[in-house]
């Protein structure tokens, strides 16, 4: 068995995720092939800054793709893109989005209860 320690593990990573790069553009990147998704606003900006490239490029688009996201894709692969994403029939379309629907939502299950007026989605005690 090889022994591989964390210093080399972590410099693979870097260099997978084009960490390491000098510079170039940002429609070069590998990872423009699958998209730099922009969620929080402002993320695709600091991930390309982070790989060293300047986030103006003419030749990227900001679409929604991908999980119902914003990505930015490369303009010359949006056809390929949007028929890899458009589902392949009716049946597919509603699978797709019923995966999304959550649990309470489906038709089959009770109708959700009201909020209390006291609920909070946060653990933290409420401001008074």
């Amino acid at each position: 068995m090889t022994a591989v320690d964390r210093r080399r593990i972590l410099g693979y990573r870097a260099a997978a995720q084009e960490l390491d790069r000098p510079g170039g553009q940002a429609a070069d990147l590998a990872v423009a092939g699958l998209g730099v998704q922009d969620t929080p606003y402002g993320s695709a900006r600091l991930a390309l800054a982070v790989r060293g490239v300047p986030p103006e490029d003419d030749r990227l688009e900001l679409v929604w793709s991908m999980r119902g996201a914003p990505h930015l894709h490369r303009r010359a692969e949006l056809p390929s893109l949007a028929a890899a994403l458009w589902p392949l029939s009716d049946p597919d379309a509603t699978r797709r989005r019923s995966a999304r629907v959550p649990r309470w939502a489906s038709p089959r299950s009770p109708p959700r209860p009201p909020r209390s007026p006291r609920w909070s989605p946060c653990p933290c005690p409420r401001a008074r």
